[in-house]
């Protein structure tokens, strides 16, 4: 049994992140999808991918010489972990799909195929990070913190003199993880800042 809890980033809350920052096939695109990898090599990763509609498929995935898995968008990144960790569904499951992967030449490509165990192995492991718990926690970005959803405008909720760095340690202090991180406040700071110089002209 082979421990893949070490695919997600080491951080907790970048890992948490990493999984909120998505959408879905459904959603407007450009959206990010983050996708389990089973290698050629029988290395395994996870990615977070951007779409923009009518993205084509890398050549090694469509040979199948590399798996891919879509994992549940707002997934939580401690349940994930566990069950990537040793002796873990996951885990397992992954262990099954790369003992019974294997590259061959079809006459005209290099194609990757799987034996029976597998391709159940593969049924089950896409039908589990699908089913994977959400993040219930609280997590936004700069923008839907300070507004509250949009609620109000950034030049009510941002006050001359904020600063990015302060309005970060407030939402962290408040144990929220912000998606778009210190670049986000710095940005609401300089919409904040333009909007009311629009006010003050229309006045």
């Amino acid at each position: 049994m082979t421990d893949y809890s070490n695919i997600l980033p080491s951080d907790p809350k970048e890992a948490q992140i990493m999984l909120s920052d998505t959408g879905s096939n459904l959603a407007p695109t450009p959206y990010n999808q983050v996708l389990l990898l089973i290698h050629e090599s029988g290395d395994v990763s996870l990615e977070s991918r951007t779409y923009y509609g009518g993205d084509g498929t890398p050549m090694s995935e469509w040979h199948r010489r590399r798996l891919t898995f879509s994992v549940a968008s707002g997934a939580d990144a401690e349940a994930l972990s566990d069950e990537l960790a040793e002796g873990g569904a996951l885990a397992r499951l992954i262990d099954r799909v790369i003992a019974g992967h294997s590259v061959e030449w079809d006459g005209s490509n290099f194609v990757g195929r799987l034996d029976e165990d597998a391709q159940d192995a593969e049924d089950d492991l896409q039908r589990a990070l699908e089913s994977l718990p959400y993040y219930d926690g609280q997590i936004a970005s700069a923008y839907d913190w300070l507004t509250g959803g949009g609620h109000q405008s950034l030049s009510d909720a941002v006050k001359p003199g904020d600063t990015a760095e302060d309005m970060l340690a407030a939402a962290e202090g408040d144990n929220w993880i912000i998606i778009d991180g210190l670049a986000g406040f710095e940005e609401a700071v300089e919409e904040a800042a333009r909007e009311r110089a629009e006010k003050e002209e229309a006045e």
